[in-house]
């Protein structure tokens, strides 16, 4: 009898992944998108010959009244999740940007933004002020992403909009002359996006899930600018001012485990069968959806 065999084999752990999960940045009508949801897990225990499915949130757009039905606003981005076995987490659309002159054109309240992973920052109108979306839709600890920004009216004068959300913060609330900038993402997986080539590369840190503006600067994180969609696979919400031209940003998910667990076989991943390997972790990447498996002795 294998006595050693027997013990080893009752006291087996079997190894773990870390993942990332990003969801679609929200589309823009004057507001700007909200970024997507920023979840993680770690050390869930990967289990052999089990297939996990990962789906790609894409980004949002707007909705035109002229073509479709209901009111003008930029729509939420699509979820990302990772699931199979024991693992399941999905991380929430950004909220769509809110729509202007919502009362005059017979919709009223749509100038708010939409609440969503992070909230669509808010529209503007000539005289009246509307609030952001909020964040965390799915009601996540830890949280998803934050509020959108807050309008703001001098009747007649001056009207301008909220920024959109990010992972890393809330939209910023506008002002007079100023547009709010939309909240940065979050560089807590700044290693990850180095180790891939993904994410936003702000001087050699980068983020993911920024928030889009309806101003000039480029909020970090992959959200756009004025008239300017957010960045693929970065989940970053779309530009402000950007009626039925840009989108949001598509989200992402990466995988990693250390790097003696036997290399996984993927479907729909960036880096196929050959994972990037940095830092003693390997790295698999989906801009699309896919799936993996492991084969462990």
């Amino acid at each position: 009898m294998n006595i050693l065999g027997t013990v080893a084999s009752a006291y087996y752990t079997p190894p773990a992944l870390d993942a990332l999960v990003v969801a679609g940045g929200g589309g823009s009508s004057r507001g700007p998108g909200g970024a997507g949801g920023l979840r993680s897990i770690s050390n869930s225990l990967i289990s052999s010959g089990t297939t996990y499915s990962i789906s790609i949130g894409g980004g949002g757009s707007y909705n035109d009244r002229n073509t479709n039905s209901g009111a003008p606003y930029g729509t939420n981005g699509g979820n990302s999740s990772l699931s199979g076995g024991s693992i399941s987490i999905t991380s929430s659309g950004g909220g769509g940007g809110g729509n202007g002159d919502s009362n005059a054109s017979g919709f009223p309240g749509t100038g708010n933004g939409r609440a969503g992973g992070s909230g669509g920052g808010a529209g503007n109108d000539d005289n009246t002020t509307f609030s952001g979306g909020s964040g965390n839709i799915g009601g996540y600890t830890p949280s998803e992403g934050n509020n959108g920004g807050n309008s703001f009216v001098q009747d007649y004068v001056d009207a301008r909009t909220g920024g959109g959300g990010g992972a890393g913060g809330n939209g910023g609330n506008a002002s007079f002359g100023v547009e709010g900038l939309g909240g940065d993402g979050s560089s807590a997986f700044s290693s990850w996006g180095a180790a891939t080539s993904t994410g936003h590369n702000v001087g050699g840190t980068y983020y993911f899930a920024g928030g889009g503006t309806a101003g000039s600067t480029t909020p970090k994180g992959g959200g756009g600018t004025s008239g300017v969609s957010g960045s693929a696979n970065t989940g970053g919400g779309s530009g402000g001012y950007g009626n039925g031209g840009v989108t949001g940003g598509s989200g992402i998910v990466i995988i990693r485990t250390t790097e003696g667990v036997p290399t996984a076989s993927c479907t729909g991943a960036q880096n196929s069968n050959s994972p990037y390997v940095s830092g003693g972790y390997k790295y698999y990447v989906w801009k699309g959806n896919g799936t993996i498996s492991w084969t462990l002795g």
